[in-house]
């Protein structure tokens, strides 16, 4: 049962207290929260009431949770899950599972041996516009999908209002926008459904913003069924964007995610000649929700969740990989994610 479950949020921050709230609403009555900052319990108790707060993590695992949400730093990831699993505890890793892959490979031995349960917070698979582009494109509505181009574009400084972007992990030399805004690159493997076969990207830092990650990233993808998608991140544009095409071979669909409470789909079919217009309300928190509710119900049967370490190892790793080709100006050949 969902409202039984005793839970851990590592991370006070705006998306720890996201997942408080879905928790919340799906019914959770025992979280607790864990924060090294004190004014973030203070902040975070103020909306959802805790069972407990706690400043250390070790103090806190003595507590024997049910499951811990990881949303910290993604420097910090792989060892605080290590933590939780050895302490008995499934684990829901917000993205990106990591900044490199040092250390994935223990976390997979471990999961595996003390068989608990790793979700990824690739919270764009539960977008409802998102699944219903890849209901589209499975059934072959509009043909079969040939290329991609995705483009998210925000400004960083304007992204949390009342919080001093430079004080954001986001800000970072190993973070940037090509792994915080990691969530187009997900969504695409996902809906091409097949595993990129080769990598051509820049990454750098082009702004004014005053930051030691990248600020920009264009990547240009192969997958290994010759689809071939254009990805664009940035964290300069003045007003936010969200979009993305996906070309058929008998019509082309268009999303326009920039809104978080509506997205719009737009549909070309070539038999008809005609565009076809789709309009979805929702809010933002639904994703987390949706995501949320599988991972609780993923523990009370003990089945894999639709978004694990593997989906989360794939996506570090090509994002890694746009990063090498970007330093070493040259395609990467993409052979495999073993660790």
């Amino acid at each position: 049962m969902v409202n039984n479950k005793k839970v851990l949020i590592l991370g006070c921050g705006s998306i720890g207290k996201r997942h408080a709230r879905a928790l919340n609403c799906l019914g959770v009555n025992n979280i607790s929260f864990c924060d090294m900052d004190k004014s973030k319990l203070e902040e975070i108790s103020k909306e959802i009431k805790p069972t407990a707060v706690y400043l250390s993590y070790d103090e806190a695992l003595n507590q024997k949770f049910d499951a811990v949400f990881i949303c910290t730093p993604p420097a910090l990831h792989v060892n605080q899950a290590l933590k939780a699993i050895r302490s008995d505890c499934d684990v829901f890793i917000e993205k990106p599972l990591s900044t490199k892959l040092d250390g994935i490979n223990v976390l997979e031995a471990e999961m595996i041996n003390l068989k608990k349960l790793i979700m990824v917070g690739l919270c764009f698979r539960f977008h409802e516009g998102l699944k219903r582009v890849k209901d589209l494109i499975e059934s072959r509505e509009v043909g079969r999908l040939l290329s991609v181009r995705a483009s998210i574009g925000e400004y960083l400084a304007d992204c949390r209002p009342g919080v001093d972007y430079r004080k954001l992990y986001v800000v970072d030399k190993d973070v940037g926008v090509t792994l915080d805004l990691c969530h187009e690159p997900d969504f695409v493997q996902w809906i091409v459904g097949s595993l990129p076969s080769k990598i051509t990207a820049y990454t750098g830092k082009i702004s004014d913003l005053e930051m030691q990650g990248d600020d920009i990233a264009e990547m240009i993808i192969t997958f290994t069924n010759n689809v071939v998608a254009s990805i664009h991140l940035d964290f300069f544009q003045r007003v936010r964007r969200r979009n993305s095409e996906f070309i058929c071979t008998n019509g082309t669909i268009l999303l326009d995610m920039a809104d978080w409470n509506i997205c719009y789909i737009k549909i070309y079919k070539s038999s008809s000649g005609k565009w076809t217009n789709i309009e979805i309300p929702m809010q933002r928190d639904d994703m987390f929700k949706a995501m949320d509710k599988e991972f609780l119900e993923c523990i009370d049967n003990r089945t894999e969740p639709s978004v694990g370490l593997t989906d989360g190892i794939k996506l570090l790793s090509l994002i890694l990989s746009a990063k090498e080709s970007s330093k070493n100006g040259k395609t990467v050949i993409i052979n495999n994610y073993t660790l």
